[in-house]
């Protein structure tokens, strides 16, 4: 009878095991495929006198989720034709990016708000006629996000972002600029 107290230190201690305990459960990774179409606004003078300034975009990224928290790795890109002093002009901007965002939780809500950010490498490059040339320049940049996903399905969903990139410094034609913009975009994502 001696030996009561240490076994039932023993049991109680088991019981911290058992699975009647508040269980830790690893976070389902989901992926997904989206297509983004929008508009961009770039914020420079040297787009703005091309008229060139406001462009709609495409997009193609690949999102992975580790419970609230998505990976995203994709490419966005942009075209718009203008003139710099009555000379034609065709600018082409490309990015790729890597960023992370937050997904906040609504219960069982099928509407996934959410606020992210991540490093951009970004492309501009302007085919001129009429003796003008090509040019083209690179930068890295910051991007900032913000919008909302609504799952129609377990597969399918739609959203509405908004994204900011900032910090980017190109010079083309020997002129500074940079490629910084807004853009407003449509989502349109399977996820699997």
């Amino acid at each position: 009878m001696k030996h009561r107290g240490p076994i039932a230190l023993l049991a109680l201690a088991g019981c911290a095991t058992t699975p009647y305990g508040p269980q830790v459960v690893p976070a389902e990774t989901h992926r997904a495929v989206v297509l983004t179409v929008g508009e961009r606004e770039f914020d420079d003078d040297l787009f703005e006198a091309a008229d060139v300034d406001e462009q709609d975009g495409f997009g193609l990224s690949y999102e992975w989720e580790m419970g609230t928290f998505v990976w995203e790795v994709g490419f966005l890109g942009s075209e718009e034709d203008g003139e710099i002093a009555t000379i034609d002009v065709e600018v082409t901007v490309t990015e790729l990016y890597l960023g992370a965002r937050y997904q906040f939780q609504v219960g069982v809500s099928p509407v996934r708000p959410y606020l992210g950010g991540g490093v951009s490498l970004v492309k501009a490059d302007v085919d001129g006629d009429s003796g003008l040339g090509d040019d083209d320049d690179s930068s890295a940049g910051i991007y900032i996000h913000a919008g909302a996903d609504w799952f129609i399905t377990d597969s399918f969903f739609i959203g509405l972002a908004y994204r900011i990139l900032t910090g980017t410094d190109l010079e083309v034609f020997d002129e500074d600029t940079d490629a910084d913009y807004e853009q407003l975009a449509l989502r349109l994502g399977f996820s699997f």
